[in-house]
């Protein structure tokens, strides 16, 4: 079980631009890690941009689950692996989005502390 990216997106409807994001794709081979992040960044935009009217959403691509939170023109994204509980990651997404309206409709710095905490600290789901 392993968390490889959190995401945050505001969208405006057809684009959406990322506001904070944190990786870590350490365990992932050299020779493949960068594929990874581009699948990882090119899915979880996609997915960010996606009008599907429902406000969570699990998406796979390749060996990763993307799982999706929508709120307003807002959207959170956790890429993980297969075997990580959806529960958990939906979980997480709620925190992020809750940080995010706490403060305003921004982070604090420009940075969530949820997402950059989170990214070491969710791995373990218990």
């Amino acid at each position: 079980m392993k968390i490889y990216a959190m995401y945050f997106y505001t969208t405006n409807g057809e684009d959406a631009t990322i506001v904070d994001s944190a990786k870590d794709f350490s365990d992932v081979g050299l020779m493949f890690r960068k594929n990874c992040v581009e699948i990882s960044d090119f899915s979880s935009k996609q997915l960010a941009c996606s009008q599907n009217p429902q406000i969570n959403v699990t998406a796979e691509e390749k060996d990763f689950l993307f799982h999706a939170h929508r709120k307003n023109n807002n959207c959170a994204i956790i890429v993980a692996t297969k075997d990580y509980p959806s529960r958990i990651a939906f979980s997480i997404l709620r925190e992020i989005m809750n940080e995010f309206e706490k403060n305003g409709g921004a982070f604090p710095n420009g940075k969530s502390q949820t997402i950059q905490r989170g990214i070491v600290e969710y791995q373990d789901p218990t």
